[in-house]
């Protein structure tokens, strides 16, 4: 499908950091017991450049976010180096964006995927050091070789697949300006009956809003409940009784958008982001017959992989989404996982109606998304053949 997109597929290709390595003084913030820490500390000289070091764990916790902002404020300050390490946790979506917001701070992100093996460690300890850093996120398998995601053009066949599956779909944030269009597209192309999940109620639609939503109660129906996706027992209240047919799909379109500087942020400010996307998801999936569930359509921000300056907390949130979709689809038998990266949304979304956002995001090298292409995009990643127990990626622009 050749459309006014730019579709990116995610790969790989293998990374070597240039010139050799620095000596630092190194501040560790994190657990003592991390296996980065003891190597940090020995390669630390009390005579070299001050550097500060976050070293997260396999799992993401809300404390990270403490480690995170305490160790980019730090680096700041100093202006120094800023390494984050982990092994699974992510993170290195918020320090990158402070690099972009402040050009004296040179950052560098690294996850050990294979473990911390000692040739993982040697690797990892000689990348944070390196005289001139990959910029982008690298990965170190356990044999310390280096990687980072390489993005492919690619097309979405015009009638790629079957129609899908028959039944109910979920869609959170089910009220919103993509939420609306995305169940209308999923009911008037693939009879689908929604449930539209969202804070918000039908009285408090706009115009627009109302005649999607009566377009699609006119197609094949809709069911409205009004749930918070970040409360998980609200959600299963939401979800109880539907009584809809199988429950076969789920879109997750909900999801709070905060702005602002990364060193002026807060750790509840990030959790609370965080809630709407990660535990939205996490909910979303846990009210399902995951059995019976043939697709996932995760609607995640090309901000994660593309900083953006002052979108740090949503850029992390939609990081930390993209893993927590990663693991989730390994424990979905039959279910076809696939996460978008979407850049701005022309028309509609959480930009929509804020003065500059558009012009902003073109001058930033991140062209919107059109509705229409958009949406046409969304029918045909719903038509993808089935992967299960994996998660595909895609990165989705304008031209």
């Amino acid at each position: 499908m050749r459309t006014a997109l730019d579709i990116r597929r995610a790969g790989e290709r293998e990374v070597a950091p240039s010139g050799d390595a620095r000596a630092y003084r190194w501040t560790v913030v994190g657990p003592e017991r991390h296996p980065l820490a003891a190597a940090l500390r020995a390669a630390s000289r009390d005579d070299a450049p001050e550097a500060v070091a976050v070293l997260l764990g396999r799992t993401f916790h809300q404390v990270d976010n403490r480690r995170l902002l305490r160790a980019i404020r730090t680096a700041v300050a100093r202006g120094s180096r800023l390494a984050v390490v982990h092994l699974g946790a992510g993170g290195g979506s918020l320090a990158r964006t402070a690099a972009i917001e402040h050009p004296g701070l040179s950052c560098v992100v690294a996850e050990l995927t294979g473990g911390p093996t000692p040739a993982a460690v040697r690797a990892a300890t000689a990348l944070v050091a390196a005289a001139s850093p990959v910029t982008a996120e690298v990965r170190v398998d356990r044999d310390g070789r280096l990687s980072t995601t390489d993005w492919h053009p690619t097309d979405l066949p015009a009638a790629a697949g079957t129609a899908g599956p028959a039944g109910t779909v979920l869609v959170t944030g089910g009220l919103g300006g993509l939420g609306l269009r995305v169940a209308a597209v999923l009911a008037c192309r693939h009879g689908l009956h929604p449930i539209l999940a969202d804070t918000a109620t039908p009285e408090r639609l706009g115009t627009a809003a109302r005649w999607h939503l009566d377009r699609i109660a006119a197609t094949t129906g809709v069911t409205v409940r009004r749930a918070d996706v970040s409360d998980g027992a609200a959600m299963r209240q939401a979800l109880a009784g539907t009584g809809s047919g199988p429950l076969v799909g789920v879109v997750h379109c909900a999801g709070l958008l905060r702005g602002g500087p990364v060193t002026a942020g807060t750790a509840a400010g990030l959790t609370a982001v965080q809630a709407a996307k990660v535990d939205g998801l996490r909910h979303a999936l846990e009210v399902v017959d995951r059995h019976a569930l043939r697709r996932v359509l995760v609607f995640g921000s090309i901000t994660a992989e593309r900083p953006h300056r002052s979108l740090g907390a949503y850029a992390l949130a939609n990081e930390l989404l993209r893993r927590c979709a990663v693991r989730l689809a390994a424990d979905l038998p039959a279910a076809a996982t696939l996460v978008a990266e979407w850049s701005i949304w022309s028309g509609a979304g959480m930009a929509h109606g804020t003065p500059g956002a558009v012009a902003a995001a073109r001058r930033l090298n991140l062209p919107p998304v059109p509705l229409g292409p958009g949406m046409a995009a969304v029918d045909a990643l719903w038509r993808l053949p089935a992967a299960p127990g994996r998660a595909q990626r895609l990165l989705i622009a304008g031209r």
